[in-house]
């Protein structure tokens, strides 16, 4: 177990004055005896870490963009799907601490498993270093992001506001997403939705374990039909696309 918790130390170049720290962030719920000995509310604590750091570096970079895109700026870097990504740049999956059932199913490379421990791990060295250590950790994922925004224009936005935009501007009216099907337990439903013209002719189809979700992944299907070769990035339900 030691010698596991310090190649992490060296992979994410911070050791631990307090290693219990680490290994609590590293600890699924699957894993320990009691709920408060898991990584959850540390967690809790990295979620608004990571908002605040992301919220002054934006801030900085971006002194007068509006603070409606600042938001959705801060929701796609924070989002689990970005998280997760930087999470494999330190091998993350490979280092948690996971009951036999989450093992065998492979939790390790789950995005929400993966992506709350980096959360967790964030609360971990606030708790042990410091906002100083925790801006130098996270500085080392963002600053490359950071560097590709400065100078350049960029777009945000979700995939459903971008239809709408677009129908707004040849049709003068808005599509129209029906929920066709609702599938699945209460607690794991997944909804299908279609998405119908203003001719009321069906468009397309989405679905997602919300109704937002899906509204979002029939749009989105219905973007990349009409522009293949569009340039953007996906993090959940928004995109950036840098303009030249």
């Amino acid at each position: 177990m030691e010698k596991k918790l310090k190649k992490f130390e060296e992979l994410i170049n911070y050791r631990f004055k307090n290693p219990s720290l680490l290994k609590k962030a590293l600890s699924h719920t699957s894993y320990v005896y009691k709920p408060e000995e898991s990584n959850e509310v540390f967690e809790f604590l990295g979620d608004s870490i990571i908002g605040f750091y992301l919220a002054k570096e934006l801030v900085k970079l971006f002194p007068n963009m509006r603070e409606g895109d600042l938001s959705k700026l801060k929701a796609i870097l924070s989002s689990r799907k970005y998280l997760f990504e930087l999470s494999k740049q330190i091998k993350l999956g490979d280092f948690l601490y996971l009951g036999k059932g989450e093992k065998q199913d492979r939790g390790g490379e789950k995005i929400n498993i993966t992506s709350s421990a980096f959360e967790a791990l964030v609360a971990a060295i606030y708790f042990d270093g410091g906002i100083e250590e925790v801006d130098k950790f996270l500085n080392s994922f963002f600053s490359p992001i950071f560097k590709t925004f400065k100078g350049k224009k960029i777009k945000i936005n979700d995939y459903k506001s971008e239809v709408q935009e677009l129908f707004q501007k040849i049709w003068k009216k808005a599509p129209v997403y029906v929920v066709e099907e609702e599938m699945g337990p209460e607690h794991n439903k997944i909804f299908r939705i279609a998405m119908f013209g203003v001719n009321n002719e069906l468009l397309i189809k989405g679905q997602g374990k919300t109704k937002k979700e899906a509204e979002q992944a029939a749009a989105k299907s219905y973007l990349f039909s009409l522009f293949p070769e569009k340039n953007i990035v996906d993090f959940d339900d928004f995109f950036i696309e840098i303009l030249d």
